[in-house]
């Protein structure tokens, strides 16, 4: 994976979660692995293992937010070379929950 590749990666995960913290999950889901292995650290310090229960939490969690919702990517550290990619960085989310 090149550098512009994984930019152009970070632009549509940044528009899903546009989506995400307006209460619609199907941008996520569409580019989100339904392969394992998969691990999501959540941000109360929750960890999920296994694609089925990632998923389904990201659905779940898409209920809590509703419409109007801004979302940012901030990028600290990125990089690829070859197969392999990473990102490391915070996601910002203005916006009201459902609750």
């Amino acid at each position: 994976m090149s550098d512009s590749h994984l930019a152009g990666v970070l632009r549509e995960r940044e528009r899903a979660f546009t989506a995400f913290v307006n209460g619609a999950v199907t941008e996520l889901d569409a580019i989100s692995t339904h392969q394992e292995p998969v691990t999501i650290f959540g941000p109360k310090g929750n960890c999920g293992q296994g694609a089925e229960a990632v998923n389904a939490a990201d659905s779940s969690a898409a209920r809590s937010f509703a419409p109007g919702g801004a979302n940012r990517l901030e990028t600290m550290h990125q990089g690829a070379s070859g197969d392999l990619a990473y990102w490391k960085g915070g996601r910002w989310h203005a916006g009201d929950a459902n609750v």
